[in-house]
């Protein structure tokens, strides 16, 4: 890969990731070891209670989780390598 297809591929990570969080509304996020989180939200029609990681490197996301139940307008933090 050369060094401009990189910063493409970056940009275009960066975009998915602001696509992403765009359409997600009243979420809790929080960064850990390089990578993000996002718990539970607002889709526009029904509350999530989906945990999602989302790589900034590669713009990849995926389910890794789920919370008890679906919540809106929650807060998270990280604190000694958790969340």
């Amino acid at each position: 890969m050369f060094k401009n297809d990189a910063r493409v591929y970056k940009k275009q990570a960066r975009r998915t990731i602001a696509i992403y969080l765009s359409i997600l509304g009243a979420l809790a996020a929080a960064a850990l070891k390089e990578k993000f989180y996002v718990l539970g939200g607002w889709d526009g029609s029904k509350q999530l209670d989906e945990i999602v990681t989302i790589d900034p490197e590669s713009g990849y996301s995926s389910i890794i989780g789920y919370l008890p139940s679906p919540r809106e307008y929650v807060t998270a933090a990280s604190l000694s390598d958790k969340i």
